[in-house]
């Protein structure tokens, strides 16, 4: 799977998530938030604000150890495995490319159509 494709899926086809896909996705963002707040801007939001982000200690210790990437790939493999039958991937006919959305109609390469 191309990373033009495995973003378009991603960003394009949500709503073919599961349940248990969807939570840990959103409690993925949410810990890269957090994460983000701490190390990269250095704001102390302390132990007791994690419930800013729905997150618990024990889930940002955990969530430490999972690649969020790989995590996206497996569910856009998931998806495009189960679903590609269904999927309508957007291309330019130019170019053949993905375009970033499935209303798009200009594609990466500046094509438009």
């Amino acid at each position: 799977m191309t990373q033009e494709l495995f973003e378009y899926i991603l960003s394009n086809y949500t709503n073919l998530f599961s349940e248990e896909e969807r939570r840990m996705h959103n409690k993925l963002q949410d810990y890269h938030n957090w994460l983000s707040l701490v190390e990269v801007h250095g704001i102390d939001i302390g132990k007791d604000k994690t419930g800013l982000f729905d997150l618990t200690m024990d889930e940002i210790n955990s969530l430490a150890s999972i690649d969020r990437e790989e995590l996206d790939k497996a569910i856009a493999a998931r998806i495009w495995n189960m679903h590609k039958d269904e999927l309508f991937i957007n291309t330019c006919p130019t170019c053949g490319g993905i375009a970033r959305t499935k209303q798009a109609r200009q594609c990466r390469k500046g094509h438009r159509w």
